[in-house]
């Protein structure tokens, strides 16, 4: 009987190689110790593959097995491998993700300042007020020197009631006012009114020219032979439609300029069917504000009548984001109307802002006026208007005699009042600026 082949234990082979590593080990700590300066650094990586290889050939063949609860090691694990999170980041040039949404940037988001003032007339006496006797020369600009702290704004726009006679102030009233109405701090005018033709086609052509060439834009006035549509200005990059109106033109207007079809180029009487239509075109054109002009009502209304009211309830149906009135010399309120058929939109209007510069003295109202200041916030991207600020600064036309003749300023009447002016007069100005303050607390505008 042939003798059995005995198997090597597992154990044996353990041993085996636990004592050849001792052995290997031993023979490089006596190397060292005899030459220090020799290179025998370990290799670790390849004794520990050497190892290995020698142990799965030792060890016997069966199917590998995955203890419960232990995850099954990979084949060649990396080291500082990155975790998953991080390996996710973007690369060190981002990419713009394809259907990213736009975000809305501060410079969508614009904001104006517009201020407006009451009707200014340079009549014969406010302009012999002006003159300088030892020069023979005029100053208008005198006037109106007082308010500028106030009337500057991004967008000044002054009210005129009526054209200055082309034979006042040595015949250069017309380049006069326009000064005046610059130095003031005005960028615009509006020229609007009943008595706009009364100078004729030559004295509107000759305020116009006057006007643009001290750098004012003319507004709501043309020449004869100019286009009859509206006006657009921009401001900051807003884009706002002026459109105004007269609701009727003085005898002495139709007489100065007798061609009616003249009359209908240089100044628009109001028709609410053209007003509806005028507003729709401004809006198709790429008009984000539409400011509405009216010279309206009867002269000392202190209050709205149901004409201008029903006006003015048209215009906002139409469209209009604001309604600046005049005509009469009385301050009247400021206030919001609402559509009724769009309820989000409504329609700041301001009525009337009084008399800022006259030589009448017929009653307080006369010499009782306003500056109205507005704040406006445009988003650029919804096309979306917002009135930040609705404000206002009382004014007061001060008539300081001086010889045979009165010297007209226009003053901030909630200001004190200059050193030289009498004690009658502080009491007339302390009553106009009462008469304002009751009449304004009525609406939304607030004392600036």
């Amino acid at each position: 009987m042939r003798g059995r082949h005995k198997r090597i234990s597992a154990g044996t082979i353990v041993m085996t190689i636990a004592a050849a590593i001792v052995l290997f080990c031993a023979i490089w700590m006596i190397l060292a110790i005899r030459n220090p300066n020799a290179d025998l650094s370990m290799d670790a990586e390849r004794l520990v593959s050497s190892i290995g290889e020698l142990a799965a050939a030792s060890r016997p063949q069966a199917t590998a097995q995955t203890m419960p609860g232990l995850p099954r090691p990979t084949a060649a694990p990396q080291m500082y491998a990155a975790p998953t999170a991080l390996a996710a980041q973007p690369s060190a040039v981002p990419q713009q993700p394809a259907a990213a949404q736009p975000t809305q940037s501060a410079s969508d988001i614009r904001t104006l300042t517009l201020t407006v003032s009451g009707e200014i007339a340079f009549d014969s006496d406010v302009i012999a007020g002006t003159l300088n006797a030892a020069a023979g020369q005029y100053n208008l600009s005198e006037t109106l020197s007082a308010i500028q702290h106030e009337a500057r704004a991004d967008a000044g726009i002054a009210l005129m009631h009526r054209l200055p006679s082309t034979s006042a102030a040595n015949g250069r009233a017309a380049e006069q006012a326009a000064a005046a109405i610059h130095d003031a701090g005005f960028q615009y005018v509006l020229l609007n009114s009943e008595k706009a033709l009364e100078t004729g086609e030559n004295g509107a052509a000759r305020m116009l020219s006057a006007l643009q060439s001290a750098g004012v834009t003319p507004l709501g006035l043309r020449s004869a032979a100019g286009p009859s549509t509206a006006k657009t200005i921009s401001i900051r990059g807003i884009s706002i439609a002026v459109l105004a109106y007269t609701d009727t033109l003085s005898a002495d207007s139709k007489k100065a300029v007798p061609d009616a079809a003249a009359r209908e180029r240089m100044v628009t009487v109001f028709d609410a069917d053209q007003a509806r239509q005028d507003i729709r075109a401004a809006r198709e054109s790429g008009a984000d504000i539409v400011l509405v002009a009216m010279h309206w009502g009867g002269a000392n209304d202190t209050a709205p009548t149901a004409a201008q009211r029903t006006a003015a309830q048209a215009l906002c149906e139409a469209g209009a984001d604001i309604i600046i009135g005049a005509h009469s010399n009385a301050v009247q309120p400021v206030e919001y109307l609402s559509s009724a058929q769009d309820t989000a939109h409504s329609t700041l209007v301001a009525w009337s802002m009084g008399t800022l510069l006259s030589a009448s003295r017929a009653n307080r109202e006369v010499v009782s006026g306003m500056l109205l200041h507005l704040t406006l916030t445009y988003d650029m991207q919804r096309r979306a208007l917002s009135i930040a600020s609705v404000q206002y600064t009382p004014t007061y036309c001060w008539g300081q005699k001086t010889d045979a003749l009165y010297k007209y300023r226009v003053l901030c009447s909630a200001e004190e009042a200059p050193n030289d002016m009498i004690q009658k007069q502080r009491e007339i100005m302390g009553r106009a600026l009462k008469l304002i303050q009751d009449t304004m607390a009525k609406g939304v505008a607030v004392q600036r």
